[in-house]
């Protein structure tokens, strides 16, 4: 007996094939896809914590400043940065279990302190699971250091900034300890000069700038507005005390206000030879401007009063009778530079020809007293500048008066960018403008701003 047998139709030979073929393939497809969709979500996750880790670490470096003492900042550091993360990275964000976040603050190196924080999640897998993981652990570290900054605040206190000018004294101190305020007690060195003809440094940079007694707030109320201008030699004296402090690792830095232009001088002045002066040695003191009228010879030392001529005159016509002969006893010329080395040429061309005269009048503010005095400031400041420690100088004006410091002058003080004379080889400051005394605290703020920017 024969047996027959049926052959196989050829198509469903392929068709058989073809399920073995995409069994195949979907175990090594599938396993693929869930890599690439588990994978994206991770990466998403870790996004995401990356930059609340980095939220955090910046908010706790700039809340450095609160608290009175190194503990107190550090707390407050810490849960600052805390919560900041906490806001950018909610608790179960996308499914995510097992959040933990730790901030440490720390001084990593001498006047450099540090914001670590450190954050972990579970992030679940859903296709992955087929291969038996069902979870990855994933951690992210943000880091933001701030340094420690020496601060000098160089407040005009001049007469125009009283009842009879800009009335605006009383704005500018309260300006000035909103401008503290940012700082942090303890860590950072803030210090006070006021000016006018006399300089005083009302404060020496102290750590303990708000709980000294007195305090540097208590110095700001004290600042009575009167008298002229006398900018080289606040900054000069300004930039002296952070010089001795001789802290390359911090941030150094000049925060200079001013509602005028420079108007007084501080030399030794030659005494002519035809004067009644019983001495002819030269006079150290600051030739005042006012108006259209040299006005004196002052004593511009710390602790005299404003406005107090020199005391040993005998014989000189100018003496008491000064706001009419003082050119009867000086020489008419200018002197080249200050007593603190800043030439009194440079920025601004002098009137007339050599040897200038001091007296010499274009209008009430383009004459070469208010010219010597405008150069011998901007050369403080180009002084002050080019000093190793890289120090970087802020300038603040106030409008309104009809001396009105000139954006040119005040920009090439700060080393703004928007300055003609800008040396990008040097740290840019900004210059701030105040239209009126209203503007003069957000104009502190942003500055202020500005430096703890700088330090991170």
């Amino acid at each position: 007996m024969k047996l027959q047998t049926q052959a196989r139709p050829a198509g469903r030979r392929r068709k058989g094939v073809a399920v073995l073929l995409t069994a195949g393939m979907m175990a090594v497809t599938v396993p693929i896809v869930g890599l690439a969709v588990d994978a994206s979500l991770l990466y998403a996750i870790k996004a995401r914590l990356v930059a609340a880790v980095d939220a955090g670490a910046l908010a706790g470096a700039r809340s450095l400043s609160r608290g009175q003492d190194l503990a107190s900042q550090r707390d407050n550091a810490a849960s600052t940065a805390e919560r900041f993360f906490t806001a950018n990275f909610p608790d179960q964000y996308l499914f995510t279990t097992n959040r933990t976040v730790n901030t440490v603050v720390d001084e990593t190196q001498l006047k450099l302190r540090t914001v670590k924080v450190t954050a972990s999640v579970r992030a679940p897998l859903y296709f992955m699971r087929s291969l038996g993981l069902t979870s990855s652990t994933i951690v992210a570290t943000g880091t933001a250091a701030r340094r420690d900054v020496n601060i000098m605040l160089v407040i005009d206190r001049s007469g125009s900034l009283g009842p009879s000018g800009s009335n605006a004294c009383a704005d500018v101190k309260e300006a000035a300890k909103t401008f503290v305020s940012y700082f942090a007690n303890g860590r950072d060195r803030i210090g006070l000069v006021s000016f006018a003809i006399t300089y005083n440094v009302d404060f020496a940079p102290s750590f303990n700038f708000q709980t000294a007694s007195p305090n540097i707030n208590t110095m700001i109320d004290a600042i009575n507005c009167a008298s002229g201008t006398s900018t080289a030699q606040a900054l000069t004296k300004a930039w002296e005390q952070i010089k001795t402090l001789n802290e390359p690792g911090a941030l150094n830095a000049i925060v200079f206000f001013t509602d005028g232009q420079p108007n007084t001088i501080t030399a030794d002045w030659p005494i002519k030879t035809s004067s009644t002066c019983n001495s002819k040695t030269p006079k150290r003191a600051g030739l005042a401007l006012a108006g259209s009228t040299v006005y004196g010879l002052y004593q511009y030392l710390p602790g005299s009063t404003e406005g107090n001529l020199l005391t040993n005159d005998s014989g000189c016509s100018f003496y008491p009778n000064h706001p009419n002969y003082v050119t009867s006893d000086i020489a008419a010329y200018m002197v080249a530079q200050d007593i603190y080395g800043n030439s009194t040429s440079g920025y601004l061309a002098f009137l007339g020809s050599s040897p200038y005269k001091i007296v010499n009048y274009s209008s009430v503010y383009n004459n070469n007293m208010a010219i010597a005095a405008t150069n011998a400031a901007d050369n403080a400041a180009t002084a002050i500048r080019n000093d190793t420690l890289n120090p970087v100088i802020y300038s603040i004006g106030l409008g309104g008066a009809t001396d009105a410091p000139a954006e040119t002058f005040m920009r090439r003080v700060a080393n703004d960018p928007g300055s003609p004379i800008y040396d990008s080889s040097k740290p840019a400051g900004m210059y701030v403008y105040a239209p009126n005394k209203a503007q003069l605290k957000d104009a502190f703020i942003r500055i202020a701003s500005m430096v703890l920017r700088l330090a991170q």
